[in-house]
């Protein structure tokens, strides 16, 4: 499996990684780290995480980073590629707005 992100999960990488750097100098890397993990999670197993909610008439689920306290919000687009629409905190309360996006 493919997996891809969208715009707006790229923008959330580049925002959660840059804070995870500067407010977090014992762990620099571990959000860039646990982010690879989980995509390769998802390379193999595209139904990893639980369910979360219906977008466009597809099943969004999204994956826990334990270590960092994120989700990634994915779904399936085709028998071989998997979209990761949004990274977003736990600590955040409700997911990000999916519907928008």
């Amino acid at each position: 499996m493919i997996v891809e992100l969208s715009e707006q999960a790229k923008a959330d990488v580049v925002r959660i990684d840059a804070w995870w750097r500067e407010n977090r100098p014992e762990a620099q890397h571990l959000f860039a780290d646990e982010l690879e993990v989980v995509i390769a999670l998802l390379e193999v197993a595209p139904d990893a995480g639980e369910a979360y909610e219906t977008l466009r008439n597809r099943r969004v689920r999204r994956a826990l980073m334990s270590k960092t306290r994120h989700y990634a919000y994915h779904y399936i687009v085709s028998a071989d590629l998997l979209e990761i629409i949004a990274i977003w905190g736990t600590k955040r309360g409700d997911g990000p707005p999916l519907h928008e996006r």
